[in-house]
């Protein structure tokens, strides 16, 4: 058998199923209503806050989700820890971008944008690819610190670790700081102005600037 198995039921019902590598068994991932425009996406752990995951407006797939009925890149694990207790008894992703948290009965129906579920899917996928590059990054670090003959750090290494330095900054958390973690970033400004300039009087007007915005933070 295929690794997943497309079966019309009938005009309107299609069902995907898929074979688990690990026992070799077969389970039904999805059931396509192309009338209803509904997808239903079970799901096989049965410890998780739901059963399936409603698709609202589709006659296919989304591209988010894996033919073998799960969402990867940590998705759908980490949509288990954040709802496990919110007592979800229906989660849907609204084609039409609908947004709803509604009361019913003894727990709750949770509908989603697509739109912004889409965004969050590339926001995980690009946290993901980051962390297997941090990975290999602090492998190629490791190795050189041990034996810089043999092994150099990489340039694409340098210019990752160095954008992830610059998108990481954020002005909103400067009032957070405290006096030690200010402390810090000046000791790192300060091996910036002994690095970078060589001109006394540029130093201590930098330095001088630098003095002023941290009085102002915390006067």
């Amino acid at each position: 058998m295929k690794e997943t198995d497309y079966r019309k039921v009938n005009d309107r019902i299609t069902e995907i199923f898929s074979v688990n590598e690990e026992d070799g068994l077969e389970r039904k991932c999805y059931q396509i209503d192309k009338q209803k425009k509904e997808i239903i996406c079970f799901i096989e752990d049965s410890d998780y806050f739901v059963d399936a995951f409603y698709l609202e407006g589709f006659t296919s797939v989304p591209k988010e989700f894996s033919e073998k009925g799960y969402i990867p890149s940590g998705v759908q694990y980490y949509l288990n820890v954040a709802f496990k207790d919110k007592k979800i008894n229906k989660f849907t992703i609204s084609k039409e971008d609908k947004k709803d948290y509604r009361k019913v009965r003894q727990g709750y129906n949770v509908t989603i944008p697509y739109t912004e579920f889409s965004k969050y899917k590339k926001e995980m996928m690009r946290i993901d690819s980051e962390r297997k590059a941090n990975r290999k990054n602090a492998t190629e670090h490791f190795l050189a610190t041990l034996f810089p003959k043999y092994f150099q750090v990489g340039e694409e290494s340098i210019n990752r670790k160095k954008n992830q330095f610059l998108s990481g900054l954020d002005i909103n958390i400067i009032p957070k700081l405290s006096k030690e973690e200010l402390a810090q970033l000046q000791d790192f400004v300060f091996c910036i102005l002994d690095n970078k300039y060589v001109d006394v009087s540029k130093k201590i007007s930098l330095i001088s600037q630098y003095k002023e915005n941290v009085d102002t933070w915390y006067n």
